[in-house]
């Protein structure tokens, strides 16, 4: 089984239990999703949400090139430097299933309420950032 058929797998799972009506209306637009295979045939799928990034008082955002970059100013130099990679916001697991390559068969590992969750913490990727400049 292909990656495709796992992530879709996981969403037909993760709807049965939480119907797309009752999620928060920031669902789709916030929901990270990554997939691991492991090595009994298996492919371990987890959604997960990433925490709003705090900047430093010397960092900004940039837009260059069409690209987000992180901007720290040195404090004597004033000079700029700019990270095109940086270690975002702690990530909210709150969905992980393992199904199986061979026959389908699924297994949910973890089931939060994200219900809960306010918006204005976590990063929206359809949103600029509103510490962006």
């Amino acid at each position: 089984m292909k990656f495709d058929r796992a992530t879709v797998i996981a969403a037909a799972e993760y709807y049965i239990q939480h119907p797309a009506e009752t999620l928060p209306k920031w669902f789709n637009s916030c929901v990270n999703m990554q997939g691991i295979p492991t090595k009994d045939n298996k492919w371990i799928i987890t959604y997960f949400l990433e925490n709003v990034f705090e900047l430093a008082p010397s960092q900004h955002w940039k837009e260059i090139s069409g690209r987000r970059v992180l901007v720290e100013v040195d404090k004597n130099t004033k000079e700029e430097r700019l990270y095109i990679h940086w270690q975002g916001g702690t990530l909210i697991e709150f969905f992980k299933i393992a199904i199986n390559k061979s026959d389908e068969s699924s297994e949910i590992l973890l089931d939060k309420d994200i219900s809960q969750i306010d918006e204005t913490t976590i990063e929206n990727r359809s949103k600029p950032n509103k510490s962006e400049s």
